[in-house]
C-alpha cells in the first residue's frame, strides 16, 4: 500500500499518454485489489479457511471475533484510501488533455464506480462504501 499507491499515482501523471491510459485502465483492478486485502487477512488469519468461517472456532492465538474485527478495521482504511487516493486519479484522467487518455478513462468508469459497490452482503442501501 505505502508503495503501490505513490507509483500508482506517479504513473497516472507520467508525461507519455500511454502511461496514463493505462494507469486508468488499472484503476478498476487497483480498488478491487484493495478491497480484497482485508478479505485475504482474514481468510490467512482463520487458518487458511476459504468458505463460511465457523464462528464458534478460534483463530491461531486469537479469537475469530476479534479476527473478524481488525478485518472489518482494515477494510474501513482501504475504503478510505480508494476515496482519498482512487478517485482523485480518475477525475485527473477524465480531464487529462489528451483525448486518448480521457476516452480510456471514459470505458472503464463503469466498473471502477461499480467497484465501490460492496463485494457480500449489502445492497442498495449499504454504507459499506
Amino acid at each position: 500500500r505505502d508503495r503501490v499507491l505513490p507509483a500508482f499515482d506517479a504513473l497516472s501523471r507520467d508525461d507519455m499518454y500511454r502511461v496514463r491510459k493505462s494507469a486508468g485502465e488499472c484503476l478498476v483492478d487497483m480498488s478491487r485489489s484493495l478491497m480484497l486485502a482485508p478479505m485475504n487477512a482474514l481468510r490467512c488469519s482463520a487458518g487458511g479457511v476459504v468458505g463460511p468461517v465457523d464462528i464458534d472456532r478460534d483463530v491461531g492465538d486469537i479469537p475469530l471475533q476479534a479476527a473478524e474485527d481488525a478485518a472489518e478495521d482494515m477494510a474501513e482504511r482501504m475504503r478510505r484510501l480508494r476515496r482519498v487516493h482512487l478517485l482523485p486519479v480518475a477525475v485527473r484522467l477524465l480531464s487529462d488533455p489528451n483525448k486518448f487518455v480521457r476516452h480510456g478513462m471514459m470505458q472503464f468508469l463503469g466498473p471502477f464506480m461499480a467497484s465501490f459497490y460492496p463485494l457480500e452482503g449489502g445492497g442498495p442501501g449499504s454504507t459499506s462504501v
